[in-house]
């Protein structure tokens, strides 16, 4: 008679070893050692409080888009790739933070506050100033080609059009069932 057996362990996936994590963190640890003991010990650190490559991506990618700049030690990190290492030195490059000018600034505060709470010389500080960003904004609008205007309008008469058929459809649907539930009771 032919037998089955299975002499691997429960829960074991096949061609997996148990300890390979941690034997690839001692490799990891010991090869930063050998390139410096300041970095082995970052290392351990990082390892004993859970972070991973892809939490230290994530805070770096935080960071360049907060402030615009990249730490060394991120780009010193062997775990990363090349590639997400540029990803986030352009995400920094890109968010390099300006300096708004005491207008705009004042702007926000202004805006953060409720109506009631405004004088009305601030009142018309801000609406002075909306109004000069918004003649700003129309006035360097790039033009719309008429193709593209009719692209849009299509779009838009389209998507309205789809909207309201599905609505009636489904709205339909809904009153009927509401009145075969009225029925039955």
């Amino acid at each position: 008679m032919s037998e089955l057996k299975h002499y691997g362990v429960l829960g074991m996936r096949w061609g997996r070893r148990k300890s390979t994590s941690n034997i690839s963190k001692q490799k990891r640890i010991e090869s930063a050692r050998k390139e410096g003991i300041d970095y082995a010990k970052k290392l351990e650190k990082q390892q004993k409080k859970g972070t991973s490559a892809a939490d230290t991506l994530i805070r770096a990618e935080r960071k360049a888009k907060e402030t615009g700049k990249v730490d060394k030690s991120f780009l010193e990190h062997p775990n990363i790739s090349n590639k997400a290492k540029k990803r986030v030195t352009n995400i920094a490059s890109k968010n390099t933070p300006t300096n708004p000018s005491k207008d705009h600034v004042r702007k926000t505060q202004l805006k953060k506050k409720k109506i009631s709470e405004m004088t009305n010389d601030e009142l018309k500080e801000i609406t002075n100033r909306l109004q000069l960003e918004k003649q700003y904004k129309d006035l360097t609008r790039r033009d719309v080609t008429p193709g593209k205007k009719f692209v849009m309008d299509v779009l838009a008469t389209t998507a309205k059009t789809t909207a309201t058929t599905y609505a009636t459809k489904y709205a339909a649907k809904g009153v009927e069932s509401l009145i075969k539930k009225s029925a039955k009771s």
